[in-house]
């Protein structure tokens, strides 16, 4: 009888490690979710944009931009293997909690089912063509984990197009079948905005791969994955790293001053967003190879919140 009952004690115990390993390898990207529920039901909404998916469609949608994305982060974490027992030995993979086998047939499930819910969407709008977005963003971070990681910059620049895409797909499959001629000016409108968020969402990626790749560094020179810090050497890249966040900063103000009309907006935009984006340039300037671990999982978390301010503000964006 209490061998009975601590067999059982000792299999839930397993099962239950077993699905902490895969609530490990597999943490949605909520930024994505969070950025296309705001555009659907803030943006599109409160600008009375002409929309074509109907709200059932446009989860489809999500779901399916949520599936390539996580197989996006699976297919890294399986190439990644040998340089991650030095940057992160506590990963599923890297403790083999978790087999190869297995992660490749949850990536290869996982992306399927983004591909064919993407492909559905584009059939049920009429432009079936349009499925090859899907395609395109599966096989980008494919080709990332495989190869392009050995690209230095161009990795990084083709891995940033993700952070832009994110933006764009709502208004390729959503606004843009919509548009006639008595609405295009107003269409056009909110699709220029959306560009904007693009750019955005295309610049702070670029900059996180950088910080990435810096952070990665000590695995990837034992494996000799020549990622840009591989090539160029910590203090090069943290120098293309800050010249391109001082770059973006300046543009960032830019937009602001240009775009935002409203004293509520604007206070938001300075404390919420160019803020703690001052904050994460100070922290670059600061940044030290002996410290670099702990000073860069702060620059990330940085970039996380101002990434996450700055969605929030597509709520605030018309609301004023």
């Amino acid at each position: 009888m209490v061998n009975g009952q601590l067999h059982m004690l000792m299999h839930k115990t397993i099962n239950m490690e077993r699905l902490k390993a895969y609530y490990d390898l597999l943490k949605a990207p909520n930024y994505i979710f969070g950025a296309l529920i705001l555009i659907k039901i803030s943006l599109f909404e409160s600008t009375n944009a002409a929309t074509t998916l109907d709200i059932s469609s446009y989860f489809l949608l999500v779901f399916s931009l949520l599936f390539i994305a996580s197989g996006g982060y699976l297919i890294n974490d399986i190439h990644s293997i040998q340089p991650d027992k030095i940057n992160f030995p506590n990963k599923p993979l890297v403790q083999e909690r978790i087999s190869v086998k297995q992660a490749t047939n949850i990536y290869i499930l996982f992306t399927s089912i983004g591909i064919i819910l993407g492909m559905y969407v584009c059939y049920s709008i009429g432009y079936t063509s349009y499925g090859m977005l899907f395609i395109a963003l599966a096989a980008i971070p494919y080709l990332y984990a495989t190869s392009l990681k050995n690209t230095g910059a161009l990795g990084n620049f083709i891995l940033a197009t993700l952070g832009f895409m994110v933006f764009c797909i709502p208004a390729i499959l959503d606004l843009m079948p919509a548009i006639t001629e008595a609405n295009q000016l107003h269409q056009a409108s909110i699709f220029k905005t959306l560009l904007l968020y693009a750019g955005f969402g295309f610049a702070f990626t670029y900059i996180n791969s950088i910080i990435a790749n810096l952070r990665t560094l000590p695995g990837d020179r034992k494996i000799r994955v020549r990622t840009m810090a591989y090539q160029l050497g910590f203090d090069t890249t943290k120098k293309i790293a800050l010249i391109s966040s001082v770059i973006i900063f300046i543009v960032l103000l830019y937009s602001i001053y240009n775009f935002v009309d409203n004293g509520k907006l604007l206070a938001y935009f300075v404390f919420a967003v160019v803020a703690p984006f001052i904050y994460f340039i100070i922290q670059l300037i600061y940044l030290k190879k002996e410290k670099m671990l702990n000073q860069l999982n702060i620059l990330q978390n940085i970039l996380k919140i101002v990434y996450t301010t700055g969605i929030i503000s597509i709520i605030l964006l018309y609301y004023f």
